[in-house]
C-alpha cells in the first residue's frame, strides 16, 4: 500500500551549500591574507585562484563527508554563481567594450579590485566546488557498480 520514495533533491541543501561554497573559500582567503599580508599583484591574484579551487575542493570533500547525499545537489552549486558572472562581462562588455574585462572581471586593482573580489573570486571557488563534488558523485556511481 505504501511505498518508499528516494526524496529528490532539496532546494534547502542547494542554497545551504551555495552559501558555503560562495561565502567559504572566500572567508578562508581574507583570512589568509590577515595572516599574510600580499600585495596586488597579477601573480598574487593567480595564487589567490589556486587557493580559492584548493579550499572549494576541501570544503566539498568535508561536505561529503558529513553528508553522503550532498554531491547528488552540490554538482548544480556553480550555475548561479557563473550566470551572475557571465552577465557581468556581458553587460561590462557591452557597455565598455571587451578589452575591459580583464581590468575589471579578472585582474583589478584598487577600487576595480572588488569586482574580483565579490564576484570572480567566489564564482571560482564555486566551479571547483561543484567539480569536487561532481567527482566524488561519480567515485560513488563507480562503487556501487
Amino acid at each position: 500500500m505504501f511505498q518508499t520514495v528516494d526524496s529528490g533533491p532539496s532546494f534547502g541543501s542547494l542554497f545551504l551549500q551555495l552559501f558555503l561554497a560562495y561565502f567559504g573559500p572566500s572567508a578562508l582567503l581574507i583570512a589568509f591574507h590577515v595572516w599574510l599580508p600580499a600585495p596586488d599583484t597579477p601573480v598574487w591574484q593567480m595564487l589567490d585562484c589556486v587557493f580559492l579551487a584548493v579550499a572549494g575542493i576541501a570544503l566539498a570533500l568535508l561536505v561529503t563527508a558529513l553528508a553522503r547525499n550532498s554531491a547528488r545537489v552540490g554538482i548544480f552549486v556553480w550555475i548561479l554563481p557563473a550566470a551572475i558572472e557571465l552577465w557581468a562581462a556581458i553587460d561590462e562588455s557591452l557597455l565598455f567594450g571587451i578589452s575591459s574585462l580583464g581590468s575589471t572581471l579578472f585582474y583589478g586593482q584598487g577600487e576595480d579590485s572588488w569586482v574580483v573580489v565579490l564576484l570572480t573570486y567566489p564564482t571560482w571557488g564555486c566551479c571547483w566546488y561543484s567539480a569536487a563534488m561532481w567527482w566524488q558523485r561519480r567515485t560513488k556511481d563507480r562503487e556501487r557498480t
